[in-house]
């Protein structure tokens, strides 16, 4: 039986996972040599990689029988080396990469109801981790062998970027297209045309509330887009929609929202003095890349349009003076 746990990672989103182990009935500890498991969820991919393979990482500490549990995203190529590196010392990696269904909440990972753990590994170990895996998420997908539960989470994690994308591009529209005693609506008939997504209208709410705060940051959002790009990269996979998205998160995290909610993206559609009251300073960002300025040019027999599709930021309907635009 595992009894006892050591964290390592985010400490905003530590506070609530130990919090719910606690309560669970499992004993914390400081020392990872003392802990049956090790449980850690990285909020940057610079962060997983210290933490990880750094000199006094977790790979570091390897020992017979040590479970690790990551609960961060990273590449199936990198949660596949992990597992090979834990198996040559005897002890066991568990990929259990959380997906929360509300992002709006200001802590998705408290809610146990709210978390989903997407699993991979041998199954003697992932009958071992049961319980840890219960007292964090009250839902979680079995995908397989080592490295499968890291694609899923890609695939999630490209689906709602775009979701999020999206939602806030039609939400900037609809501030143009009605007035104010239209809006709300036009607005509910806008929700009502998002297909399944169930929480279309949470996200829309929170736009409207300027609900921003949120354990689940931009910062987040970012180290997931890079790890599904990474992952399409290594198969030789285009995204270009994804692709897109993680260029405003990246925006975003510039000027200063990396620690805001992801539905903060909609704030760069808007003018700087609505940034300003969250933080931001668009001014950062004026020696970043714009998405044309990214073209590595390979598609230009495609009637010599670059990019994806785009040879300028006039191409794309960005003006010059906008915050999408420096």
């Amino acid at each position: 039986m595992l009894h006892s746990f050591a964290y390592t990672g985010d400490a905003a989103v530590g506070a609530v996972l130990c919090q719910n182990l606690l309560a669970a009935g499992f004993e914390q500890q400081d020392d990872i040599a003392a802990a049956d498991v090790v449980i850690a969820y990285c909020a940057s991919q610079e962060s997983h990689e210290e933490t990880y393979f750094g000199q006094d990482g977790l790979l570091s500490h390897l020992r017979e029988g040590l479970f690790i549990i990551g609960l961060e995203a990273c590449t199936p190529t990198t949660a596949r080396e992990i597992s090979s590196l834990a198996q040559i010392s005897d002890a066991h990696f568990v990929e259990a990469p959380l997906h929360a269904a509300d992002i709006t909440v200001p802590d998705p990972f408290a809610d146990r109801d709210n978390l989903t753990a997407l699993l991979a590994g041998q199954p003697d170990e992932l009958a071992q981790v049961t319980g840890i895996i219960e007292a964090v998420a009250a839902h979680w997908e079995e995908c397989g062998q080592s490295g499968a539960a890291q694609a899923v989470k890609c695939a999630l994690t490209a689906k709602r970027a775009l979701e999020i994308a999206s939602m806030v591009e039609s939400e900037a529209l609809l501030r143009l297209a009605v007035d104010e005693s239209g809006e709300l609506q036009a607005r509910a008939f806008l929700e009502s045309q998002q297909g399944t997504q169930e929480n279309i209208s949470a996200w829309y709410q929170g736009i409207r509330a300027d609900n921003y705060a949120s354990t689940y940051t931009i910062e987040i959002v970012a180290s997931e887009l890079t790890c599904a790009l990474a992952w399409a990269e290594e198969q030789g996979l285009v995204l270009p929609q994804t692709e897109t998205a993680a260029y405003l998160v990246r925006l975003l995290a510039t000027v200063g929202g990396i620690e805001l909610s992801p539905l903060a993206l909609t704030l760069a559609y808007r003018d700087e003095a609505s940034g300003e009251r969250f933080g931001l300073d668009w001014h950062r960002a004026e020696g970043m890349q714009t998405l044309s300025d990214t073209d590595d040019n390979d598609d230009d027999e495609m009637d010599d349009r670059e990019g994806w599709g785009w040879t300028s930021d006039e191409e794309l309907g960005i003006e010059e003076d906008s915050p999408l635009g420096r």
